[in-house]
């Protein structure tokens, strides 16, 4: 999965790719369906790297390789927020 759409551009965000993730934090979930300020949008990329690094430090070397899928969607997602946040601009949630 990705984290943008097909027909956005790449400063969209496709919240609805962190529910394919059945063990993140459902209000981490329910966050990416809300705008953000830079500061906020940073704030909560480094929330959701945080939360792939507990997952796949949990996991170790036995995770499946879904798993191991949802845990580089998360990761993806962590560092698009993390990106944009740092570069001064907002999101806008397009689910």
């Amino acid at each position: 999965g990705s984290v943008t759409g097909i027909a956005v551009g790449p400063e969209s965000f496709r919240g609805k790719v962190l529910r394919y993730i059945p063990w993140l934090d459902e209000d981490l979930v329910g966050e990416s369906y809300n705008d953000h300020e830079p500061d906020e949008l940073l704030d909560y990329g480094e929330r959701l790297l945080e939360a792939a690094e507990d997952k796949e430090k949990e996991l170790g070397e036995t995770k499946t390789e879904e798993e191991e899928e949802q845990v580089t969607t998360l990761k993806e997602a962590a560092q698009w927020c993390i990106f944009w946040g740092r570069e001064g601009h907002a999101m806008h949630a397009w689910y």
